[in-house]
């Protein structure tokens, strides 16, 4: 007749299936079943992606910025919201004098959309002498980004 499982329409239920099948086949299953569910099982929100969207920032130098040669480092931390909008940001340093507008710089990183509820370092390296101008932006778990600006 053949195997155990032949049947008129070609079918059987998981009881015959199961009855029929070697008991090592068994255990390889079960295992594949239980890593399968534990593969999706284990994805979380941290894991998912999410697009950034950021904004090169314009620099504007002030008046005493315009006629001077400098070179500052501008550092902030960022906080994003539950959509990954920034939504705070602190000045870490204040420059005096006033070379460039930070207010500009504030404004701009509020357009970014990074990592949902996540905090950011973020430095500008700005001026008119020792190399180009630049935004690094340090992500949670140490990824660092590093975009060059247009000169003035």
């Amino acid at each position: 007749m053949g195997s155990q499982l032949e049947r008129r329409d070609g079918r059987c239920t998981l009881s015959e299936w199961s009855k029929a099948m070697n008991p090592n086949h068994k255990i390889l299953l079960a295992s594949a079943l239980i890593l399968i569910g534990f593969s999706s099982f284990g994805v979380n929100a941290e894991d998912q992606p999410f697009n950034k969207t950021i904004t090169v920032c314009r620099i504007e130098l002030t008046g005493k910025g315009k006629m001077a040669t400098f070179r500052f480092h501008y550092p902030y931390q960022i906080s994003t919201d539950e959509n990954g909008v920034v939504n705070k940001v602190a000045q870490l340093a204040e420059r005096k004098p006033k070379m460039v507008r930070e207010d500009k710089l504030i404004d701009c990183m509020h357009t970014w959309k990074l990592k949902p509820s996540s905090a950011y370092a973020v430095v500008f390296s700005i001026g008119t002498t020792g190399g180009p101008n630049y935004i690094s932006i340090v992500e949670p778990k140490r990824e660092s980004l590093k975009l060059l600006l247009p000169e003035f």
